[in-house]
């Protein structure tokens, strides 16, 4: 368990952790879990407190709207290249805390000078460099999370992380509307700054580094794991006092099970998934040195990294795309002006949190059932449901794409993005699509959260839980660019209905991959192994 003495000292001298993160007090754990969190916001923020003032820094700078247009679609383009490069260089070279720091530091430096962008040129490149310094925080956030909790606890940490996240989305909109209105476009650049300016204050003295190195914690973790299973439960409490946990089965959840494998009668089977999974030939790689960009595409090219991560980019990219044509429709065909279509967006906002929250916890309540069904399987049949890829507290990754996702995926996104297009064009009251919106934003952020855990689940045992959910990031980031960039012109070429209609079908294809991944994942990742070495 960390020491106050070894907070201190990660909080000074950036070293990495020398207990297990697994072991530290839940209240430290939250603490540095809100910074990385909150942190993870800042691109959020910043690309929608911006969304509103398009019109005005069209008529400002003088520039044509797709140069406009691209201020939105290069930043969120590299708020998918940024984390990858700041992600692989976590893991690869075991830091957390140098990487938000010297991120956050950029983002306060070129959020300034946007204040006092000249021309259009400069925007952009400036709105780049924003993307890069803002975004990394997410991804190393998720990393975050594998370095505190086993599994079957991850949901809910990576759904507190994700609702954290989704505060930027939710006010930065209506504050630029504000801002705008009041002071001008340049202001959101001063706030940003200054906002940015808090995070790093947080990161330096609120957030040591929290790198795990599996190396190290997971070979003491199962040494200590075999003592705990010779001692009889009724002499075990002494097992509670120092992890701060209060019985032998908070203990063995701290080294990486879930209630459910602590029970007397799952031990041996858990040890058993154990043995037989380092038996199959696959012992955790040695971590090594490989340049940031090699293991981009490395990631990219493992199976089951790549079809996560185009199914996620399918959603995201329709959902970022309808936020990119909303001051338009809602300027042409309601008139309405910054401000009032800054709190349109409160709606997506709000179903972005609600979603994140629900999303973790029906993830895990879902896989904590489906393991406990595995082991009972095994109790009858022990050798039924045991493969190299059951994860030591007797979990899959897989289990995380549950019937919430797929009714998502299928049902409350289609139905969204049918209303929001064929709404508009029948010009319905503005509460419709408002609502239509909301709806969208609450479907596709349970489906992206559950793809980012997956990933995390799937690679945290190689040590490279941030370098693929970078990869998988940078992806979405890619096909959102894209989209943003055409969506404009297809409204004025096949109309806001039709479109919509478009992106209806591209959810429902969305869901058919996650379902397909559901089915065949666990053989993708057995192939695939070997990549990760």
């Amino acid at each position: 368990m960390a020491t106050n003495a070894e907070f201190v000292r990660g909080l000074i001298t950036f070293a990495r952790p020398t207990s297990d993160p697994y072991t530290w007090s839940n209240g430290r754990k939250r603490l540095i879990l809100f910074v990385c969190g909150i942190s993870s916001a800042t691109a959020g923020f910043t690309s929608t407190v911006y969304l509103p003032s398009l019109p005005t820094v069209t008529a400002d700078l003088k520039a044509a709207e797709t140069e406009v247009n691209l201020t939105m679609s290069l930043f969120i383009l590299f708020m998918g290249i940024g984390p990858v490069l700041c992600a692989t260089i976590s893991d690869t070279y075991q830091t957390r805390r140098k990487v938000n720091v010297a991120c956050m530091s950029l983002f306060v430096l070129v959020s300034a000078l946007g204040y006092i962008a000249p021309n259009i040129s400069s925007l952009i490149v400036i709105r780049i460099l924003q993307a890069v310094g803002g975004a990394a925080g997410m991804s190393t956030a998720f990393g975050t999370v594998s370095d505190f909790y086993p599994p079957h606890q991850r949901g809910s940490a990576m759904g507190f992380v994700s609702s954290m996240a989704t505060i930027g989305p939710l006010i930065g909109p209506i504050l630029g509307g504000f801002i705008a209105s009041a002071w001008g476009w340049r202001s959101t650049f001063a706030v940003t700054a200054c906002l940015g300016g808090v995070f790093l204050l947080l990161h330096l003295f609120c957030a040591p580094d929290t790198f795990r190195d599996v190396k190290i914690w997971e070979a003491e973790s199962d040494e200590t794991k075999s003592k705990i299973a010779d001692v009889p439960v009724e002499d075990s409490e002494e097992f509670g006092k120092d992890g701060g946990s209060e019985s032998r089965e908070d203990t063995i959840v701290s080294a990486g099970q879930s209630d459910d494998s602590a029970k007397p009668e799952n031990q041996q089977l858990v040890l058993d998934i154990e043995n037989k999974t380092a038996n199959a030939g696959k012992p955790i790689p040695q971590t090594r040195h490989v340049h940031p960009l090699l293991m981009v595409f490395r990631m990219l090219g493992v199976d089951f990294v790549f079809f996560t991560a185009l199914c996620a980019a399918v959603g995201f990219s329709v959902m970022f795309a309808t936020e990119t044509i909303i001051p338009i429709l809602y300027f042409e065909e309601y008139g309405f002006d910054s401000s009032k279509t800054g709190l349109t967006f409160l709606a997506g906002g709000t179903m972005n949190v609600v979603s994140a929250i629900v999303a973790g916890r029906t993830s895990d309540y879902f896989y904590s059932r489906a393991k406990e069904q595995r082991l009972k399987r095994m109790q009858a049949e022990p050798e039924s449901a045991l493969t190299g890829e059951v994860s030591k507290d007797g979990g899959l990754a897989e289990d995380r794409f549950t019937p919430w996702t797929f009714f998502n995926c299928f049902i409350i996104v289609p139905f969204g993005t049918l209303l929001f297009g064929w709404s508009i064009w029948a010009k319905l009251p503005i509460g419709v699509p408002i609502a239509a919106f909301g709806f969208i934003c609450f479907g596709f952020t349970d489906s992206m959260m559950t793809a980012s855990t997956f990933l995390v689940d799937a690679t945290a045992k190689y040590g490279r839980a941030s370098s693929a959910s970078s990869a998988a990031n940078l992806f979405r980031m890619v096909f959102a660019c894209i989209l943003s960039v055409v969506s404009t012109p297809w409204v004025r070429a096949i109309g806001v209905q039709w479109l919509c209609t478009l992106f209806a079908g591209l959810s429902i294809l969305s869901g058919l991959g996650l379902l397909a991944l559901k089915r065949t994942g666990a053989k993708m990742r057995a192939k695939s192994s070997s990549v990760f070495a």
